[in-house]
This record gives C-alpha cells, sequence and structure tokens, in this order.
C-alpha cells in the first residue's frame, strides 16, 4: 500500500541526424522516439554535416520538425526505451549498405520475420550502423551508432549483402 514511488526515468542524449544538421541534446527520460513526432531538446548543440563553414551551436533548447528527421540516436541502452518491448520482437536481419538521404548507413535492419517486404514501414530500427556523409563538400567525419530508428521516407534503396 506504502511501496517505493517508481523512480522517474532519467534524462538521456540524444543525436537527431537531418539532410543537413547532427542535434545533439538531452530529452525527457520517458521521451517516446518515432520519426513523426517533433523532438525537444534541452539543451543542444546544432552542427552541420554539410559544410564545415558553418561554427558548431550551442542553444538552451531546440525542436527538431518530424519531416526532416533522417535519424534518431539515443545515447541510452535500448531497453531502457519506451518502445523497447516492441522492438524486442525485430529478429530477422538485413545487412547492408543503406542510402538515405545524403548518407550512407552501413548496418543491419531488424525486421518482425523473414517473410516481410524489406524497408516498408514509416521508420525502421538498425543496428550497428556507420553513417557517412555521401556529399563531396563535407568535413564530417560521419559517426557510429550501436542502435538507432531510421525514417525510411528518406530512404533511396539499399545494396543488401546477400539475396531478398
Amino acid at each position: 500500500m506504502f511501496g517505493k514511488k517508481k523512480a522517474d526515468p532519467q534524462p538521456f542524449n540524444l543525436q537527431v541526424l537531418t539532410p543537413e544538421y547532427l542535434i545533439e541534446g538531452l530529452v525527457k527520460g520517458d521521451t517516446y522516439l518515432h520519426v513523426g513526432f517533433y523532438l525537444h531538446l534541452k539543451p543542444a548543440k546544432i552542427q552541420s554535416t554539410q559544410s564545415s563553414n558553418i561554427s558548431l551551436r550551442e542553444v538552451s533548447q531546440f525542436l527538431v520538425q518530424s519531416k526532416y528527421i533522417v535519424a534518431i540516436i539515443p545515447g541510452v541502452d535500448i531497453e531502457q526505451l519506451p518502445q523497447y518491448p516492441i522492438w524486442k520482437d525485430n529478429k530477422s536481419p538485413l545487412l547492408g549498405d543503406f542510402y538515405v538521404g545524403p548518407y550512407l548507413l552501413r548496418g543491419t535492419r531488424m525486421g518482425q520475420d523473414s517473410k516481410s517486404p524489406p524497408l516498408l514501414l514509416e521508420e525502421e530500427l538498425m543496428y550497428d550502423l556507420r553513417i557517412t556523409c555521401q556529399t563531396e563538400r563535407t568535413a564530417w567525419v560521419g559517426l557510429y551508432a550501436p542502435f538507432a530508428l531510421v525514417n525510411t521516407n528518406w530512404l533511396h534503396g539499399f545494396v543488401p549483402d546477400e539475396p531478398v
């Protein structure tokens, strides 16, 4: 009856990749990640992925508009996220190179089962990602993400390592 109150989830670091920027900041611990929602980061750092002439900017808060989200990269263990119970059932891997917006994502897409068509959902969970920019004028070196939620509306296509 008078048990301990469950502690509120702690804020966590989040990186949001858009076609031109990498935005990094803190979000509330209970933030549900979805590419169809705007994300509110407090505080935030905004870095250009397209031009080395644009300086890093630090702001007290930043609202990322959902239609420009290419990928959401949480800086927390996947099991701590509210949608982990849904994601843990994704057990069918598809390894390859994914061309998403101006980026090349080398990694593994995890689907519900091997019979599901590749990348038909609005967002896909991907693991072990190496993200690089494909525009020639960038000085951005890219990044590694243990996992990310990728907006497939930006997907141009992909090269699977094995036939699908």
